[in-house]
């Protein structure tokens, strides 16, 4: 289940998707940035991506499935009832 190489005190994993995170992995808050990406379900233009502190999905398990990734890495992947972003999808005024 979800777990990171990085613990944090505070921080508690639900445990309800199959996959592992290493935190902030995409830098620091001044390494922020945005970038337009791809959406399996919506590949006919493009979505803009934040990534703010953000973690990378290191390995993901069976029944996961990935719906975005940047740079060959997944960024965005959903199980049967849930769905996580390595990126901030409230972020802009794409709904």
């Amino acid at each position: 289940m979800l777990s990171t190489t990085e613990p944090a005190c505070n921080m508690r994993p639900l445990n309800v998707m199959d996959f592992h995170v290493e935190r902030n992995a995409w830098g620091r808050q001044v390494h922020s940035f945005s970038t337009n990406i791809k959406l399996d379900f919506d590949r006919g233009r493009p979505f803009n991506a934040f990534f703010i502190r953000a973690p990378k999905i290191s390995k993901i398990g069976n029944g996961i499935r990935v719906l975005s990734s940047f740079n060959d890495e997944p960024i965005l992947v959903r199980d049967n009832l849930h769905i996580v972003s390595a990126f901030h999808p409230e972020i802009g005024n794409d709904y």
